[in-house]
């Protein structure tokens, strides 16, 4: 289900280059972002740490000591071990060192074992009466909680990434992704009842909370097993976080979204300037932005990015038989008043006047479904692969529950996340447009080259498919004479090859523009 999804998503994405634009700058949030919120996580515990071990010196007020007290002024926010973490990191990379599978499975092995000795350490100081109330901020602190505990699942995606490489990845891929998050579903609740156990929520610690809550039940030493531990293993994080960052810019830079410095490989094979580029400007976030500010910037922005997965699952599948245009209308519908529920529900809640509204909207977000689901025929795959059962009903499910965990985030997290965004859409308004692939030769050709590529059989591309991800009349006739292109080009190898198919784009110029501007719109 997930490669489907993620091959759907690349295909959607190319028919609309700023959804294509939106996309890549999510997952810049997920990769080259998160890493510095992970140093910066990394960086808060040490500097608890050595508060810890110098509590006289830290009552000062110094770089060495960030986030001690009010009286610290500027270094409250600046931390000097997140950023030398990061800039440990970057340099790595730029000098091409990669990290074995044996040394990601045992750091990971290691912080599993980490992970179990918290919870039973934690669950044998366990006091009933710190868990009463059990939920003392209600519901919304609930959905609250989980959307923080969001952050931790980043990187479930990446499992699917890497189908290509895996020796039969329609079985291995879908039980890798539902087992690790069993596992990790599970662990998180253990000990969370164990933290919240040993200590009164109200004192614990956002940055060491296992570590506090240890040294508040008089265990040095479990509390110095736990900063040793997380100290060792989260840099590690931090790497492979940031290691994914260069590898999309350089996606981007091939598309055109980014200038020709991106996409620059060395004489070693590496991404030596994109990665300086990456690691510089997470060196500068770690050390100035703290993690409670990344933490919600990079769950919204994460939370954006699967629903983009969701939307274009659905238009992919349902296409109507007459107006091709009709499903990505229904499913812009949903999204709009879906997000809107969830927005007056989290803010007016069940109070009157308010109520009848907000269960008016919520069954409104149902009806593009309905017509979707009645007036656009479903088009699985034919391959005899696992699709995704349900469609449009199952996204939709998930893009309604993202949308509503997108609201429990702070106002300062998602104000950042649309300056994001924003600047992204100036960037591709400024540039991308005019430097992109589709831009230039118009996103038909494009789309179908991204058709083939991912198809078991690259010569035949589905017409239904392409005019449904296009629009009416749009591919009608183009898949034709890009094949006559192609056997034109073919027929004089011998003498011109390239320009018999240059000469057969020229002839689908004219309907590539048409597409292409058509998008735009």
């Amino acid at each position: 289900m997930c490669i489907y999804i993620h091959i759907y998503t690349h295909i959607y994405t190319y028919t609309c280059s700023h959804k294509h634009t939106y996309d890549h700058s999510c997952l810049t949030l997920e990769y080259g972002i998160s890493s510095a919120a992970v140093a910066r996580n990394w960086g808060d515990k040490l500097g608890a740490w050595v508060d810890h071990m110098h509590p006289h010196d830290a009552s000062e007020g110094s770089v060495w000591h960030p986030g001690s007290g009010e009286a610290t002024g500027f270094f409250r926010d600046f931390n000097i071990y997140a950023g030398a973490i990061e800039l440990v990191c970057m340099c790595i990379m730029l000098r091409g060192m990669n990290v074995s599978k044996i040394t990601v499975d045992v750091i990971t092995i290691a912080k599993l074992l980490l992970v179990v000795f918290m919870t039973i350490t934690g669950f044998s100081f366990l006091r009933p009466s710190n868990l009463e109330p059990f939920a003392p901020s209600g519901f919304r602190g609930i959905f609250r909680g989980g959307t923080r505990c969001f952050f931790g699942y980043l990187g479930f995606d990446e499992v699917c990434c890497m189908g290509g490489e895996a020796k039969n990845p329609s079985k291995s891929i879908p039980l890798a992704v539902m087992g690790t998050i069993s596992v990790v579903t599970v662990l998180y609740i253990l000990a969370s009842l164990a933290l919240v156990g040993m200590q009164p929520f109200a004192d614990i610690t956002p940055s060491s909370g296992f570590a506090e809550a240890f040294r508040f039940n008089n265990l040095g030493w479990a509390a110095n097993t736990v900063t040793a531990g997380e100290l060792l293993t989260l840099p590690l994080v931090v790497l492979v976080s940031l290691l994914a960052q260069p590898r999309l810019q350089y996606a981007m830079a091939q598309d055109g979204l980014l200038p020709a410095v991106f996409g620059h490989v060395d004489r070693n094979g590496n991404l030596f300037k994109g990665t300086l580029i990456a690691g510089t400007v997470g060196v500068v976030v770690a050390l100035f932005l703290p993690f409670r500010a990344l933490e919600d910037v990079i769950s919204a922005g994460v939370l954006i990015a699967f629903n983009l997965t969701n939307t274009a699952l659905v238009v992919s599948r349902r296409v109507h038989p007459i107006r091709p245009s009709a499903n990505r209308i229904l499913a812009l519908a949903f999204n709009v008043l879906a997000l809107s529920a969830c927005f007056m529900w989290k803010n007016l809640g069940t109070i009157l006047p308010w109520l009848p509204l907000n269960v008016l909207v919520t069954a409104a977000a149902v009806v593009p479904l309905v017509l979707l689901h009645v007036t656009c025929p479903d088009h699985p795959s034919q391959d005899g692969h696992f699709t995704t059962p349900l469609v449009p009903w199952v996204p939709a499910l998930g893009s309604a529950f993202n949308w509503f965990l997108l609201t429990q985030l702070s106002w300062e997290g998602l104000g950042l996340v649309l300056a994001f965004l924003g600047g992204s859409l100036f960037l591709y308004a400024t540039y991308g447009w005019r430097n992109s692939k589709g831009g230039k030769t118009g996103w038909m050709e494009v789309l179908a080259a991204s058709v083939r590529r991912h198809s078991r059989h690259p010569s035949e591309v589905d017409p239904g498919l392409i005019e449904g991800l296009l629009g009416e009349g749009e591919w009608e006739g183009g898949e034709e004479r890009l094949r006559g292109g192609r056997r034109g080009g073919k027929e004089k190898e011998g003498d011109g090859g390239q320009e018999g198919q240059r000469q057969a784009v020229q002839e689908v110029q004219p309907d590539l523009r048409k597409a292409g501007d058509m998008i735009s719109t």
